[in-house]
């Protein structure tokens, strides 16, 4: 290829990727989405507290939400629905801030749930937990809805007394975190469990106590795991490895603690304060010494009246050159998109295909596109190795690359 061509390639595609960037840039993120289970709606705040609009009312779909999470990509919104035990789909708008087209995900104990609570996402998007309070554990489902193993439950003897479930966080390390809100069949201690390395089952990390009654908000901030007691009136702060209590800080005396945030604009957190009474509560923000800041969000004025669960619109990140499925990395996957669509000259095809210099086209110049950002990227190991490339780049020069060369003309666009 003469260089001035890769040049004016390069050149392209340069622009086009920082045309995205700016375009993605203006998008709402940052934005606060808050759940009302009183009013069976979802409201969108700005990251300073102000009130931007309602996402959604659904009194068909849904009966107390209390828990949300937006999609890997942020094109869908999920809400888990308590008195109905369902997770309702939405479409979601990230430009206007708005969410239609109510789809049930998952219902009932068929697909186990029972007063589901929170809902989390793995940190590669490809699987959805929902803790639940009805006893059926955390349940796990892959992004069509179909089951991706059974139900995260404490093994023997601690499952006889912890089955009901709240909040959701990921340690540094990766383990999911989840509140145990209450023992049975006292009803007076919290705890805290850890997925073991297999993903298979949860061990206490924070043995039962009464001070974390009512576990609900988990918020991990580095080393430390905040949590919020519902009855206990407190937010406790831990050693996320360990387990071991931190006595230097301490939250006390609130009406009702539920969720908890890092708050958008990085000024400590968020914490969702559901109040005494219906329409009683705020959302308070603290700094992660626990002193109080002041009123993020007060109840009324046409948004929550009362803030179940609460979440942070992410900003959205442009896909990496030769990320074809967008999930920020550019590795294996990525190249079994661009073999299985190689070939395509429609002039049409998209990068969620394998066009990564956006020509229209799946060719050669796209698996160059690949290899050059595979071999940048952390994971190594997702790179194939030099024999396999070689072989790939004949397949390529063999199956089509020279037949479609054409002549180069500074006037083509």
């Amino acid at each position: 290829m003469p260089r001035f061509l890769a040049q004016s390639i390069a050149l392209r595609l340069a622009l086009a990727l920082l045309a995205r960037g700016a375009a993605l840039s203006a998008v709402n993120a940052g934005d606060l989405l808050v759940a009302d289970r009183l009013s069976n709606s979802v409201y969108r705040y700005s990251a300073g507290g102000a009130l931007l609009g309602t996402v959604l009312t659904d009194n068909a779909n849904l009966s107390q939400p209390t828990g949300l999470a937006l999609s890997p990509d942020l094109t869908k919104l999920y809400v888990a629905s308590f008195q109905n035990s369902q997770v309702v789909a939405y479409d979601y708008n990230l430009a206007a801030g708005t969410a239609s087209n109510p789809v049930v995900f998952a219902a009932g104990f068929a697909d186990n749930l029972a007063t589901p609570s929170s809902i989390l996402f793995s940190r590669d998007g490809s699987t959805m937990y929902v803790s639940n309070l009805g006893g059926t554990g955390v349940a796990r489902f892959h992004l069509d809805g179909s089951t991706a193993g059974p139900p995260l439950q404490f093994a023997a003897p601690q499952n006889q007394s912890l089955f009901q479930f709240s909040g959701l966080a990921f340690a540094p390390n990766g383990a999911l975190l989840v509140g145990a809100f209450q023992d049975f069949p006292a009803g007076t201690s919290g705890a805290i469990g850890r997925a073991n390395a297999a993903n298979t089952a949860l061990a206490p990390l924070i043995n039962p106590a009464t001070s974390l009654n009512g576990a609900s908000g988990l918020l991990v901030h580095g080393d430390e795991l905040y949590v919020a007691g519902l009855f206990a009136g407190n937010i406790q702060r831990f050693d996320v490895n360990t387990g071991a209590h931190d006595p230097a800080f301490s939250v006390a005396d609130l009406a009702f603690p539920q969720g908890l945030l890092a708050a958008p604009d990085g000024n400590g957190l968020l914490v969702g304060i559901l109040g005494v009474a219906n329409g009683a509560g705020h959302i308070a923000r603290y700094d992660f010494a626990g002193n109080l800041l002041g009123t993020f969000a007060a109840n009324g004025n046409g948004g929550f009246t009362e803030a179940t669960a609460f979440i942070a619109v992410p900003d959205p990140v442009a896909p990496a050159p030769g990320d074809f499925n967008g999930d920020q990395a550019v590795n294996a996957v990525d190249l079994a998109i661009w073999k299985s669509n190689f070939g395509n000259n429609s002039g049409s095809a998209t990068a969620a295909i394998g066009d990564a210099d956006a020509n229209g086209h799946v060719d050669g110049a796209d698996f160059l596109i690949w290899q050059r950002n595979a071999a940048a990227a952390p994971a190594a190991s997702a790179v194939p190795e030099p024999t396999t490339l070689l072989l790939a780049v004949t397949t390529v020069a063999a199956r089509g690359l020279a037949p479609r060369r054409r002549r180069f003309s500074p006037n083509e666009s």
